[in-house]
């Protein structure tokens, strides 16, 4: 097997980001609904469709969730007010403010891949005084068109300017996202080389070799750091890579967070493949810098992100780090941190035996 080279890379995970927004729709009177617009990701049955709740006032007797076809004849498409097929919702779900929830469906949803569907949910019963939030997410290209999309029922329907925090379940347990992101928070920790941790990063593996050629990562540099690239033993003395030391006034505005896009690691290592490395922002001063993570109900729902549960958090326990167990991981937790590879395994065996290409279907896209 030899890694053979990509160019341009590719990134992993998924380097489209949106900003720090996590914005609202809310049903507050009588007859208002949302709705996604979305499309199945694979083929298979659906069997639950999740969601996440911002704040709920009150919410008598719960949520409806239904999965209808869509009217295709107007613009926006909407949804047509009939189930996709019979069973395909389930009521009275009862919510709580900032949750992820599951529909589960009365009957699971038999879907092709690329279908189009509607997620239509609503008040299972008026009561005066309901009042919901639903989680949307803010894109980075303001003033575009988005697809998938929302909508908003207040006595006609509506486009929304944000991206559905939305996700299927399938009955092979998997989490295929439909096309947006499925996490609960965007927040941060704030750290500088007096704390601890005061390694912060991506903790992550692949299924196949591969080599790393850049990093990218969205923070608030207020203090100098660098990019390090822990090997699997997690020691710092035997760091695969450390970077230069960024200057924190090398960025277009103060009080602003940077994205850093594809910063060079001038030696490139290698990786294999099943095995866990860690990649972390480390400052350099006693002044904090700012790195965002997004936070998850659980860990299986990341599987719904490129890279899956797999690229997940981590920070340094002990200063320095001189074993794996100096380490904590947070599965629930996934850093604001990609990265771009440029070389991958051929798959080609000369033992004669089957091999696994590196991209299948799955978290990576």
């Amino acid at each position: 097997m030899t890694l053979q080279t990509i160019k341009g890379g590719l990134v992993i995970p998924d380097g489209f980001m949106t900003t720090s927004a996590i914005n609202s729709l809310t049903m507050d009177a009588e007859n208002e609904e949302i709705a996604f617009i979305i499309e199945c990701p694979k083929a298979g049955d659906i069997t639950d469709v999740g969601f996440i709740t911002g704040t709920v006032d009150q919410a008598t007797n719960g949520l409806t969730v239904r999965i209808e076809d869509v009217d295709e004849s107007v613009q926006p498409s909407v949804p047509d007010g009939n189930l996709a097929a019979a069973g395909a919702t389930e009521t009275g779900i009862a919510v709580a403010s900032n949750t992820r929830y599951w529909a589960n469906l009365d009957t699971a949803l038999t879907v092709t891949a690329g279908q189009l569907i509607a997620v239509r949910i609503s008040f299972t019963t008026w009561a005066a005084g309901n009042d919901v939030d639903l989680l949307m997410r803010s894109p980075m290209l303001l003033g575009a068109s988005l697809f998938p999309y929302s909508l908003l029922n207040a006595g006609g329907w509506t486009g929304n300017d944000d991206f559905p925090i939305c996700a299927l379940r399938y009955t092979t347990d998997i989490y295929p996202l439909a096309q947006g992101f499925f996490a609960k928070t965007l927040a941060y920790d704030l750290f500088n080389n007096t704390d601890l941790p005061d390694r912060i990063g991506l903790y992550f593996k692949l299924p196949f070799p591969a080599r790393i050629s850049g990093i990218s990562t969205y923070m608030d540099v207020d203090g100098d750091f660098k990019f390090v690239v822990y090997d699997s033993d997690g020691i710092e003395a035997n760091a695969l890579y450390t970077s230069r030391t960024f200057d924190k006034d090398v960025r277009p505005a103060t009080l602003a967070d940077v994205l850093f896009h594809n910063i060079a690691i001038g030696d490139r290592p290698s990786i294999a493949k099943d095995t866990y490395y860690r990649v972390c922002v480390v400052p350099t001063s006693g002044t904090d810098t700012r790195l965002y993570h997004f936070t998850f109900e659980a860990a299986a729902d990341m599987d719904a992100m490129s890279g899956g549960d797999e690229f997940h958090y981590t920070a340094n326990n002990t200063d320095p780090p001189i074993e794996e167990s100096d380490w904590t991981q947070t599965t629930t937790k996934r850093p604001l941190i990609w990265l771009t590879f440029d070389q991958f395994d051929d798959g080609v065996s000369t033992g004669g035996g089957p091999t696994v290409g590196p991209f299948e279907v799955g978290p990576f896209r």
